[in-house]
């Protein structure tokens, strides 16, 4: 207020606001969204943040010593700082020169797991190794989910083609990791490995959110129900569904009697069906069904222009006529009511509201006398 006497508090802070918008950071997914309208899953998972304040109120980041004294920087040196999304969009390729910053953040990192995620299962097609003849490349097909590996392909595909591999495998290549031993970190184990282990069988619980092609479930009297479901649900179709038993016993045991764990459940059901709950539109049904007069239904429109669905329900489909006002439409148009017939209509044309009409039931054999309004 004292900074600025000439504005009230309204002005003041709607400035607020603005600053605060204009200072605020966005995602590079958010910036796909809002920005490109791109798919959030076709950017990159890592979070990235794009300051959007002006330049000269942007704060830079100091390189730490180490890196510093990596790179060998002097006293004098101006290179001192990290680099921000902005010095990497200065240093663009050239094959990127028409794209905007937002469309450099949001496909510059590469997606870490390119769709790989753990459960994710695959087919053993091709072995690569190394000088001392160890595995250092496996190569899986996943013949279920094309979208997995989409960006590593495109960079092996001249690997692939002068290796003759198949089109649609995917490379895993070795993961090294170190591992503190103790609790002061001054024992490190370094762990090189792949991050693969053998799918031939899994368990019933690791399994859960995962879909096969096929599955060979070994079937057990003892198996809770919930764990039979599971198993059960996890194939696509019934041409993969393979039911084995130790002793090959051919009884399906589950279902025949309710579980304990669900009796209250299906208690409830049975009272509720036996509670039925009355409705005013079955009251109104009632009333139709039990008695042999005519049925008219009477409705304001308020444009019936834009408001033909909401005539459809079971009250309006059981009358025999239906009275309209408040339609809005001009003498010369027209809408159509499913099962019913449109029998007369009329506005006067010098208002912009008001018009009436008539629609009779399809099914309906009353007889129509005159067709005019007065």
């Amino acid at each position: 207020m004292n900074e600025y006497p000439e504005f009230d508090v309204v002005e003041i802070t709607r400035k607020i606001g603005v600053n605060m918008l204009n200072s605020a950071e966005i995602t590079s997914q958010e910036a796909a969204w809002y920005l490109l309208r791109e798919p959030m899953s076709k950017c990159s998972t890592v979070v990235t943040s794009i300051p959007t304040m002006w330049p000269c109120d942007r704060q830079r980041i100091r390189k730490t010593q180490k890196e510093l004294d990596a790179i060998g920087v002097g006293e004098d040196s101006t290179n001192i700082w990290k680099e921000n999304w902005f010095d990497k969009y200065e240093r663009r390729h050239e094959d990127l020169e028409n794209i905007t910053l937002a469309q450099f953040v949001a496909n510059y990192t590469v997606k870490a797991d390119d769709g790989l995620a753990n459960g994710a299962v695959g087919k053993l097609v091709h072995l690569e190794f190394n000088d001392e003849g160890d595995v250092n490349v496996v190569w899986l097909d996943f013949p279920d989910s094309q979208k997995i590996g989409q960006k590593i392909k495109k960079k092996v595909a001249g690997h692939v083609a002068s290796h003759q591999i198949s089109t649609i495998a995917v490379p895993i290549g070795r993961r090294s990791a170190t591992i503190p031993h103790n609790n002061n970190k001054t024992i490190n184990v370094k762990r090189s490995h792949l991050p693969l282990v053998c799918a031939c069988e899994t368990t019933i619980h690791k399994s859960q959110g995962s879909t096969y092609a096929e599955i060979v479930y070994e079937y057990d009297k003892t198996h809770q129900l919930s764990l039979v479901y599971v198993a059960l649900t996890r194939v696509t179709g019934l041409q993969g569904w393979y039911i084995t038993t130790k002793d090959n016993d051919k009884t399906f045991y589950h279902g025949r009697r309710a579980s304990t764990a669900i009796n209250s459940l299906q208690e409830e059901f049975r009272r509720l069906s036996l509670n039925r709950l009355q409705t005013t539109t079955n009251d109104l049904l009632d009333f139709i069904n039990q008695r042999r007069g005519l049925a008219m239904y009477t409705f304001n429109c308020q444009s019936l222009r834009a408001h033909p669905i909401d005539l459809i329900d079971p009250i309006m489909q059981k009358s025999n006529v239906l009275l309209l006002n408040e339609t809005w439409l001009a003498n010369e148009e027209s809408i159509s009511i499913p099962n019913f017939n449109c029998i007369i209509q009329y506005k006067r044309s010098n208002v912009r509201a008001g018009g009436v009409a008539i629609y009779q039931n399809m099914h309906d054999t009353i007889n129509i006398i005159t067709q005019t309004l007065i």
